[in-house]
Protein backbone atom coordinates (compact mmCIF):
# COMPACT_ATOMS: atom_id res chain seq x y z
CA UNK A 1 0.00 0.00 0.00
CA UNK A 2 1.02 3.30 -0.74
CA UNK A 3 1.37 5.47 2.36
CA UNK A 4 2.25 9.25 1.06
CA UNK A 5 -1.23 9.74 1.39
CA UNK A 6 -0.93 9.94 5.60
CA UNK A 7 0.39 12.07 7.28
CA UNK A 8 2.49 12.17 10.53
CA UNK A 9 -0.41 13.00 12.68
CA UNK A 10 -2.24 9.70 11.76
CA UNK A 11 -3.23 7.01 14.71
CA UNK A 12 -3.58 3.39 13.49
CA UNK A 13 -5.57 1.52 15.80
CA UNK A 14 -3.90 -2.20 17.24
CA UNK A 15 -7.23 -3.41 17.90
CA UNK A 16 -10.33 -4.37 15.69
CA UNK A 17 -13.12 -1.76 15.52
CA UNK A 18 -15.57 -2.06 12.86
CA UNK A 19 -18.45 0.52 11.96
CA UNK A 20 -20.74 0.42 9.62
CA UNK A 21 -21.26 2.76 6.58
CA UNK A 22 -24.00 5.13 6.95
CA UNK A 23 -23.06 7.38 3.63
CA UNK A 24 -21.61 5.63 0.77
CA UNK A 25 -17.81 5.89 0.10
CA UNK A 26 -16.33 5.83 -3.34
CA UNK A 27 -12.80 6.59 -4.80
CA UNK A 28 -13.71 10.32 -5.51
CA UNK A 29 -16.02 11.55 -2.63
CA UNK A 30 -15.57 10.65 1.14
CA UNK A 31 -18.83 9.17 2.77
CA UNK A 32 -19.77 8.98 6.47
CA UNK A 33 -19.94 5.74 9.11
CA UNK A 34 -20.92 4.92 11.71
CA UNK A 35 -18.16 3.81 14.66
CA UNK A 36 -17.62 3.64 18.44
CA UNK A 37 -20.71 5.31 19.69
CA UNK A 38 -20.88 8.44 16.94
CA UNK A 39 -20.59 9.44 13.25
CA UNK A 40 -17.06 9.63 11.71
CA UNK A 41 -16.10 11.14 7.82
CA UNK A 42 -14.57 8.55 6.27
CA UNK A 43 -12.13 7.64 2.89
CA UNK A 44 -10.72 4.12 1.76
CA UNK A 45 -8.02 3.12 3.33
CA UNK A 46 -6.71 1.52 0.25
CA UNK A 47 -7.51 3.64 -2.66
CA UNK A 48 -7.74 1.04 -5.50
CA UNK A 49 -9.46 -1.93 -3.19
CA UNK A 50 -12.56 -1.05 -4.23
CA UNK A 51 -15.45 0.88 -6.44
CA UNK A 52 -17.41 1.61 -3.43
CA UNK A 53 -19.01 0.83 -0.10
CA UNK A 54 -22.20 1.58 -0.31
CA UNK A 55 -24.60 2.23 2.59
CA UNK A 56 -24.87 -0.90 5.59
CA UNK A 57 -21.67 -2.11 4.52
CA UNK A 58 -19.67 -3.72 7.23
CA UNK A 59 -16.37 -1.90 7.61
CA UNK A 60 -13.12 -2.43 9.49
CA UNK A 61 -11.24 0.84 10.94
CA UNK A 62 -7.79 0.81 10.18
CA UNK A 63 -6.83 4.26 10.89
CA UNK A 64 -8.07 7.69 12.21
CA UNK A 65 -6.34 11.52 11.16
CA UNK A 66 -8.66 14.22 12.75
CA UNK A 67 -12.13 13.58 12.27
CA UNK A 68 -11.78 10.92 9.25
CA UNK A 69 -11.36 7.56 9.43
CA UNK A 70 -9.85 5.03 7.13
CA UNK A 71 -11.68 2.19 6.27
CA UNK A 72 -11.98 -1.18 3.94
CA UNK A 73 -14.94 -3.41 3.60
CA UNK A 74 -15.01 -6.35 5.69
CA UNK A 75 -15.04 -9.22 3.76
CA UNK A 76 -15.33 -12.35 6.17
Amino acid sequence: MNDSFLSSNVETFETLITGMVDKSITQDTRGRVSAMSTYWNAKFYNQNAQDSLPSGTFVRVIARQGNTLFVEKITE
